[in-house]
C-alpha cells in the first residue's frame, strides 16, 4: 500500500505530506485548489513524463518521494521488509533524476516499478472504453490466467512464422526468378574470378607504371651512376677506393688502428660493389621490358572497370566476390530450402490457426462471464435496465495485404502477409442503456456519466484479478449526481476492500464514505500562493462535507445533513 507521499516545490506546493489510509482515501477542495497538481505529482513519481515548468517559481528543483509498504500485522517482520521507495527530482534547468530504493535508475525503470504499484484513472481515462483496442486488452486482463499463456504460445508461433517467411522471401518464391538471379550472380563472379585480382595489386601496378613512365630518364641516370661507381675510369669511385686499399696495405701491417680502418674500407668497397650490381640488374630488366608499360596500363584499366561495377576499392571488389559466391551457393541449394520453408510455413500457419482458435474460445467464454459481472456492477451503479455485451469476432482475413491473385488462399493461411498480434479477434463493448433499444457500440451510446460508471464497473470487476495495490480515481463522479453519486461512493468503498483507493472528488456522498479524508486548499503568505494538505477529522470533516453539499458549511441544516452522511458510512 501507499504509505506516504512527500512533495517539495512542485507547482504551487511548497511542502506537503500525504499519508493515505489502507481503505478509501478522499481528497477534496475548492475548484482550482490544486487537486490535479497532487495527481500530477504522484504520476511523476510513478514514471509519467513531466516538465521543468512544474518546479515552483524561485526554486532550483522539485523533489517527490513515495513510500510503499507491504501491509502486515506480524510484529516479527521488520519495518523495512517489503518497503519500496520511489524518488523523482525535477530540475528547473531541465532534466530529472530518478531513484528506486535509493539507487539511481532510468525513467523507464521507474515507470516499470510504478506501473506495478499504482494505476491512475483521470477524467479523460473514461474515454479509453471507447477504443476497441482497449476492449481487447481489458477482456484479456479479465481472463489472464487462461488467456495470457495462450497468447504467449501464439506469439512464439508468430515470430517463427515471420522468420520463415523472411527466409523464403530471401530465396525468391519464383524458381524462374531465382534462376535469373543465379545467372547474373554467376556472370559477376566469373568476371572477377577470371581477372585474378589480388589484394594490393593495384598499388604495385601504379608504382610500376610510374617507373616505366620514366624509363628513359632512369636508364640514363643508372648509366651515369655505373660510370661513377665503376673501375673503368681512374677517377671513378671504385677505382679510387681500390687504390686507397693498396696504399694502406703496407701501413696496416704495423698499426692496429690503420688495419681496422682498412678493413672497414674494404667492407664499404664490397657494399658499394653490391649496390652497383643491383642497379645494373634493374637497368637490364628495365631495358628488356620496354613494352611492359602498355600491359601495366591495360591491367589497371581492367581493375578500374571492376571497381566501377563492384566497389570503390580492391577490398570491396573482393568482398563482393565472396558475397556473390555465398549467395550462389545458397540459391543453388534454394530449391530444397524453398520446399522445406514452404512446408514450414504451412505447418506454422496451421498451428497459428489452432492457437488463434483456442484464444477465441477462451475469449468468448470470459466475455460471457465479464458481461454478467459488469451487468451486476452496473445495476449497483443505478443502471438497472442496461444491457452490456462483449462482442468477440474472429476474422480469418484480418491483417491481410495480398494481391487479388491470392484471393483463394487455402484455409491454412500460408500466404498471409502477416498474422496480427494478440490473435485474429476483435473485441467490442456494446451497450443498450434503455429497455427496447438495440445494442450499439459504446462510443455511440454512452454519455460521459455512463462512460464513467462503465469504467468504474470494469475496474471493480478487474480489481479481483488485478494485482496493482493502489488505484487512484480523479473525479470519477464527473457528470453524475444524486442517487448515482451515492452508488459510485459505495462502489469505491467496495473496491477499497481489496486494494487501496485514492479519490479526488467534489461529491459529499463520496467524501462521507472515506476512511481517510484530506482537504487541499490555497493560502497566501508573504505575497506567495501555496497549496496545502490538511488531514480532516471530527468537525473538520463535517465542515468540508457541508461545504460540498451546499457551499455553506456554517448552515445548521446542511451541517446536520453532513453529520447524517458520516453516520451512515
Amino acid at each position: 500500500m501507499l504509505s506516504r507521499v512527500e512533495i517539495s516545490d512542485f507547482a504551487l506546493i511548497e511542502q506537503a505530506s500525504l499519508y493515505p489510509g489502507s481503505g478509501l482515501t478522499v481528497i477534496s477542495g475548492e475548484t482550482g485548489a490544486g487537486k490535479s497538481i497532487l495527481i500530477d505529482a504522484i504520476g511523476a513519481l510513478t514514471g509519467e513524463r513531466t516538465s521543468r515548468d512544474f518546479v515552483r517559481t524561485g526554486s532550483d528543483k522539485a523533489v517527490l518521494e513515495a513510500v510503499f509498504m507491504e501491509p502486515t500485522d506480524d510484529p516479527e517482520i521488520e519495518e523495512d521488509d517489503g518497503k519500496v521507495l520511489l524518488e523523482r527530482v525535477i530540475f528547473a534547468k531541465g532534466g530529472t533524476e530518478c531513484r528506486l530504493d535509493g539507487h539511481l535508475v532510468k525513467l523507464a525503470d521507474l515507470k516499470q516499478a510504478g506501473d506495478k504499484l499504482v494505476s491512475i484513472h483521470g477524467q479523460q481515462d473514461s474515454q479509453i472504453i471507447f477504443k476497441e483496442r482497449e476492449h481487447l486488452d481489458l477482456l484479456d486482463a479479465y481472463g489472464r490466467e487462461e488467456i495470457y499463456p495462450l497468447l504467449n504460445i501464439y506469439e512464439n508461433l508468430r515470430n517463427r512464422w515471420s522468420a520463415a517467411k523472411k527466409a523464403l522471401a530471401n530465396l525468391g518464391k519464383d524458381p524462374q526468378e531465382r534462376e535469373r538471379r543465379l545467372e547474373i550472380l554467376r556472370y559477376q563472379f566469373d568476371e572477377i574470378e577470371s581477372a585474378g585480382l589480388q589484394a594490393g595489386e593495384e598499388e604495385e601496378l601504379k608504382q610500376r607504371a610510374k617507373v616505366l613512365g620514366a624509363r628513359e630518364r632512369i636508364l640514363r641516370d643508372l648509366g651515369e651512376t655505373h660510370q661513377i661507381l665503376g673501375q673503368d675510369d681512374e677517377d671513378a669511385v671504385g677505382t679510387l677506393l681500390q687504390k686507397t686499399l693498396e696504399i694502406l696495405e703496407f701501413s696496416s701491417r704495423y698499426s692496429q688502428k690503420i688495419r681496422t680502418s682498412r678493413e672497414e674500407l674494404q667492407q664499404v668497397t664490397a657494399d658499394l660493389a653490391e649496390i652497383k650490381s643491383d642497379l645494373m640488374d634493374f637497368s637490364r630488366r628495365l631495358d628488356i621490358d620496354a613494352s611492359e608499360l602498355p600491359l601495366v596500363q591495360e591491367r589497371l584499366d581492367l581493375i578500374n572497370e571492376l571497381k566501377r561495377k563492384y566497389g570503390s576499392s580492391e577490398e570491396e571488389v573482393l568482398s563482393f566476390k565472396a558475397e556473390t559466391e555465398a549467395e550462389i551457393k545458397r540459391l543453388e541449394s534454394g530449391e530444397a530450402d524453398f520446399h522445406q520453408l514452404n512446408a514450414e510455413l504451412e505447418r506454422l500457419a496451421a498451428e497459428l490457426e489452432t492457437a488463434a482458435g483456442d484464444i477465441h474460445v477462451r475469449r468468448t467464454k470470459f466475455a460471457q462471464e465479464l458481461d454478467a459481472d459488469i451487468s451486476s456492477e452496473l445495476i449497483d451503479l443505478d443502471m438497472p435496465n442496461v444491457q452490456f455485451k462483449t462482442m468477440v469476432k474472429a476474422h480469418a482475413s484480418i491483417g491481410l495485404q495480398q494481391p487479388d491473385s491470392e484471393a483463394e488462399t487455402p484455409a491454412t493461411g500460408s500466404k498471409r502477409a502477416g498474422w496480427p498480434k494478440s490473435g485474429t479477434d476483435t473485441v467490442e463493448f456494446l451497450i443498450s442503456p434503455n429497455v427496447g433499444e438495440p445494442l450499439k457500440p459504446l462510443a455511440q451510446i454512452a454519455s460521459s456519466g455512463e462512460a464513467s460508471r462503465v469504467l468504474l464497473a470494469i475496474k471493480t470487476v478487474l480489481a479481483s484479478v488485478d494485482k496493482i495495490p493502489v488505484l487512484i480515481f480523479d473525479e470519477i463522479d464527473a457528470g453524475v449526481s444524486g442517487k448515482t453519486t451515492g452508488s459510485i461512493a459505495h462502489k469505491l468503498k467496495s473496491i477499497a476492500g481489496s486494494c487501496q483507493v485514492l479519490c479526488v472528488t467534489h461529491s459529499a456522498q463520496i467524501a462521507a464514505c472515506a476512511d481517510t479524508h484530506y482537504l487541499i486548499s490555497k493560502i497566501v503568505e508573504s505575497g506567495r500562493t501555496s497549496t496545502v494538505l490538511e488531514l480532516l477529522e471530527g468537525e473538520g470533516r463535517v465542515d468540508e462535507i457541508a461545504r460540498l453539499l451546499s457551499g455553506a458549511p456554517e448552515d445548521k441544516v446542511t451541517r446536520e445533513l453532513a453529520s447524517q452522511l458520516l453516520s451512515q458510512t
